[in-house]
Order: structure tokens, then sequence, then C-alpha cells
């Protein structure tokens, strides 16, 4: 089911996104998808390489995986309309490092309408 091209959330899933405010998705990617992902940024994981806001805008593989078609067909049953990618990060968090403060996006990332 994860590979068909038409590929989609049972309204049960969406539903239970919205009950509680998360849905954990089996095989969304495929472990071969996965597994490339994770092999390409060993660098970043490791904390010799450190991801921007728009790396999706200047990596093949980074957008290849923001803009999959089952990543999109999920988000777009969560919103009900079109997905837009504003941001891609990755933060390597070593057992002595400091974390990102939890904040607001839409405090720093002003749109138009408010969509964050």
């Amino acid at each position: 089911m994860a590979n068909s091209p038409d590929w989609s959330l049972s309204p049960e899933a969406v539903a239970q996104y919205h009950r509680d405010g998360y849905l954990v998705v089996p095989d969304l990617l495929s472990r071969e998808e996965v597994d490339a992902f994770l092999s390409y940024n060993e660098d970043v994981f490791a904390g010799r390489r450190k991801t921007g806001l728009t790396t999706h805008l200047e990596d093949e593989t980074w957008a290849r995986t923001a803009g999959h078609p089952r990543i999109r067909a999920a988000l777009t049953a969560f919103m009900g309309g079109r997905p837009m990618c504003i941001q891609t990060m990755m933060l390597a968090k070593m057992p002595e490092g400091r974390g990102i403060a939890i904040h607001q996006d839409s405090y720093y990332i002003v749109t138009e309408p408010e969509t964050l």
C-alpha cells in the first residue's frame, strides 16, 4: 500500500491525528528510502555538518524527501489543503550539546495570511 501511487490515509487515521495531535504512519517511507536519507546525513548526525532552514531548496536529497508524494498526501489529508514546505532543519543534539528552546515559529516567520 505505501508504494502505491494512489496512497492515502484512511479517514480513521486522519481523525486520530486530529484527536491525538500526532499519528504514527508505519511504512510512510520505505525502509530503503529511510536508510538512504539517514546514510546521506550521517555527517549531520555526527555534528560535522549543519543544515539550514532552506536545505530543501539547496539539496536534491532533502527536496525529494520533503516533497515525497506520501508525505504530501498525509499533510494534505491533515490540513485539508495543499501543504507548502517553508523550512527544513535537522539538529544533531549531542549528549553534551544544547537544543532549541520551545518557541512559536509564526512569531519569527510572518506570513499573510497567517498560515504557520
